[in-house]
């Protein structure tokens, strides 16, 4: 009990000095990006982002802004993709070289295709910088020197065609399942019906052809570099080795949409496991929030609220020892399920346990969202769930990890999602959470949980 008043106490605390020094809140600002990290861009478009951090290694990433949305047939994106790797202008043979001198494959460099990126990357330690270097000059040719004759493209049709081989997914798998319910009745679900291993035996090498020029090209283009490197001398390095890099001004991003996308099919439910241990997950799909505005990053704040109040009832209530959870889960999470289309947002309710009922663990969850719908949070379950956040680091995370630091350098190359710093943006933070009432959260629950 003394603990729980003095986290109290703290919490009032901190929020009556954030009040003297954070000025007037204004929902449409945009929010600053981190000052830590230098954001560039060369006259040709090309974009770089570069942070030093006390990792004794470096990360870098290529990044493409093209990915399966772009594509105009399936899997052509990913087979771009491998092509690099097999020959470029300067490295005939990337996937020997570079394994040679210390880059393993897969833990030290590997690349991804998403829905609207192509990320390329390599983790090196800075002292080898002769690699340090080579790796900037393999993803500069990766740029706009791939090796692009057929017989390339043909050994990279061969090898894609193995891994979707080996990667295919069950038709009867929860995952499957779980994607046909993710995309019911929208355009979406029609590219899930196409198959994938004939799609690659059959794309034609100009459709490859045209994709890398139109999409690889310095305006759709960036780099990142997280990590204990000279930042000044690698930009002079990026300037000389990517500013002759030639833009393309005719490809347009565009986003695909489908307005069934978020109609009432908007809610599934998921069984696995076995009779022993199961878990019942149960999704609501919603329009992606990129965070821009000082209105968009209080309600991120908001979701992680919603998760700390509802785990917090489940708590409570969780008599019989299972391991149950409440969760706003952001579009990422079904990246893992190949998700097509517009991000989204997902609320995720889950019961798991050893032996559960799956008929009582999904009216549990039902319930449960329907009370919340119905009757909203109390003053005090907020106070908790705010005092929780601020001790806890969800919102002020200030460990340095390159990883981490690099996707969120992708996400802002991307869709321009603000790059927080939890030192620097702390104030505002603080104001915004101290500005949220329960009022305010239940009437966004009333929006996100439909009868």
């Amino acid at each position: 009990m003394i603990s729980k008043i003095f986290k109290y106490l703290i919490f009032i605390v901190t929020f009556n000095s954030v009040l003297n020094t954070y000025g007037q809140i204004n929902m449409s600002s945009t929010i600053s990006h981190d000052k830590t990290i230098r954001i560039g861009k060369l006259k040709n478009g090309f974009t770089y982002y570069l942070k030093n951090t006390p990792d004794p290694n470096v990360e870098i990433h290529f990044l493409v802004k093209a990915g399966s949305n772009q594509e105009p047939h399936v899997q052509i994106a990913h087979l771009m993709e491998h092509m690099p790797m097999n020959s470029t202008k300067n490295f005939k043979n990337a996937k020997a070289y570079f394994p040679e001198r210390g880059l393993r494959p897969g833990a030290d460099m590997n690349a991804s295709t998403g829905d609207d990126l192509t990320d390329y990357w390599a983790k090196i330690h800075p002292d080898n910088k002769e690699l340090f270097l080579d790796v900037l000059k393999f993803f500069r040719d990766c740029a706009h020197d791939v090796n692009m004759d057929s017989t390339n493209m043909e050994d990279v049709r061969s090898a894609v065609f193995e891994e979707g081989r080996a990667n295919q997914m069950a038709p009867n798998s929860v995952a499957s399942k779980r994607l046909k319910l993710l995309h019911w009745e929208t355009n979406y679900a029609k590219k899930k019906d196409i198959d994938v291993l004939n799609a690659i035996k059959t794309f034609r090498h100009q459709t490859l052809q045209n994709f890398y020029d139109t999409w690889y090209r310095a305006n759709f283009q960036g780099l990142t570099i997280v990590g204990n490197f000279d930042i000044d001398k690698t930009e002079e390095i990026i300037k000389k080795l990517f500013s002759a890099l030639r833009p393309s001004p005719n490809a347009i991003l565009t986003q695909k949409s489908d307005s069934n996308f978020f109609k009432w099919k908007n809610r599934f439910t998921t069984i696995k496991g076995d009779n022993i241990k199961r878990t019942i997950e149960v999704y609501i799909k919603r329009p992606i929030k990129i965070m821009k505005t000082q209105g968009d990053l209080e309600f991120l704040i908001i979701t992680k609220l919603y998760n700390k109040m509802m785990a917090n009832r489940f708590i409570r209530e969780n008599d019989n020892g299972s391991i149950s959870s409440f969760k706003f889960t952001p579009s990422k999470y079904f990246q893992n399920f190949i998700l097509d289309g517009p991000d989204i947002d997902v609320i995720k309710s889950s019961i798991s346990g050893d032996s559960i009922s799956p008929v009582q663990a999904l009216s549990k969850i039902l319930d449960e969202n329907e009370l919340v719908r119905r009757f909203g949070f109390s003053e005090d379950e907020l106070k908790s769930a705010k005092s929780d956040l601020i001790s806890g680091p969800e919102l002020f995370d200030t460990t340095s990890i390159n990883s981490k630091l690099s996707s969120e350098m992708a996400d802002h190359f991307v869709s321009g999602t603000a790059i927080l710093n939890p030192i620097t943006h702390r104030d505002l933070i603080m104001a915004l959470l101290k500005n949220i009432t329960v009022t305010r959260i239940n009437g966004e629950v009333k929006e996100w949980i439909k009868p």
